[in-house]
């Protein structure tokens, strides 16, 4: 059977890399199948090193290829340049720029975490194939011994039919990109930004946003959650409450009671204030629309310290149904 290489289909010209055109194989038992007394570049030689990596990347070339089977052209050029910016960014951030770790670390590192992400490459949820948009942007830090590193990602509809699925994409692009500056106050800091789908009907898709950074230097790092949930038609608008509860019914009341409940239980015995909770609650962005019920999202800090970590409570459609409106677009 003949081979076929993954960087070849994906049209790496580098010249730096014409070795690694034998390493992303479809069908090889061995990823590193080129001669390895011939290996030049610090990719080549990690991977020949390293037979962990080679098992990577067949998976991801695997992964690669299925995702590529279900696309449209448009969505196979899309992942194609997706692809050319990883590997772009592997090779900047293990090697190119000072690192803080090995460099056969750092690449299984970014293997591992492109794997995960092919599995949102070209998924179907309701009615709609989703693929997905990757910007990466690397840059050298000198002072704390690790790359400046970012990526942000965001999910469209691969072969859009109707005029309100082309502008659900164009909205969704500007939200996510890799620019990489300002978000330290000028200092060098990592970030990430991505979106997960939770549902998707005809009239209505319900997204959560997640964001990461760390500013070198500093203890920790800093995630927040959020929904993004559009009404497609009639007119393309993000969720509001007015679109899911009917107005003359308290809502709000049985919402907080919920959640405040949940929070109360692990904060164990740390004060939790109610009306704090209920701002945050009774907002739209926190709200993501499952199959299951409403997904309400409270991030760190928000209400509880960054140590207790993200909380998310679902409320069942069906503990809900005597708040909604009989409009409301709940997903089937």
């Amino acid at each position: 059977m003949q081979k076929q290489y993954l960087l070849k289909k994906i049209g790496m010209q580098l010249i730096a890399w014409v070795s690694l055109s034998l390493i992303f194989l479809f069908t090889s038992v061995h990823a590193a199948s080129f001669d390895c007394s011939k290996a030049k570049t610090n990719f080549e030689k990690t991977i020949c090193t390293d037979p962990e990596i080679s098992t990577f990347d067949e998976t991801l070339a695997n992964s690669y290829g299925n995702a590529n089977k279900m696309l449209s052209d448009e969505g196979k050029r899309i992942l194609h340049k997706s692809q050319k910016r990883w590997l772009h960014f592997v090779d900047d951030v293990c090697f190119k720029y000072r690192n803080d770790i090995t460099a056969s670390v750092c690449v299984k590192q970014m293997y591992r975490k492109r794997i995960e992400d092919m599995k949102t490459a070209a998924i179907q949820i309701g009615p709609f194939m989703f693929s997905r948009i990757d910007y990466y942007f690397s840059k050298s830090d000198d002072e704390f011994g690790r790359p400046f590193q970012g990526q942000t990602s965001y999910p469209r509809i691969d072969n859009p039919l109707s005029d309100s699925q082309k502008k659900w994409n164009a909205v969704m692009a500007p939200k996510s990109k890799a620019e990489g500056e300002g978000w330290c106050d000028g200092r060098p800091g990592d970030i990430g930004i991505g979106f997960e789908v939770k549902s998707a009907t005809e009239t209505t898709i319900s997204s959560q946003q997640g964001n990461w950074m760390y500013c070198h230097g500093t203890p920790h790092g800093y995630s927040g959650t959020k929904g993004v949930t559009y009404i497609l038609k009639p007119e393309l608008h993000l969720l509001t409450a007015l679109d899911l509860f009917d107005p003359d019914k308290s809502w709000e009341t049985f919402l907080t009671d919920k959640c405040y409940s949940v929070l109360v239980i692990k904060a164990q015995g740390t004060e939790v204030d109610r009306d704090q909770v209920e701002h945050v609650v009774t907002n739209a962005q926190a709200w993501s629309l499952t199959n299951e019920g409403l997904v309400v999202t409270i991030s760190p800090y928000v209400v509880l310290a960054y140590a207790y970590g993200t909380t998310e409570v679902t409320i069942p459609w069906k503990d809900l149904q005597p708040f909604l409106l009989s409009t409301a677009p709940i997903p089937h």
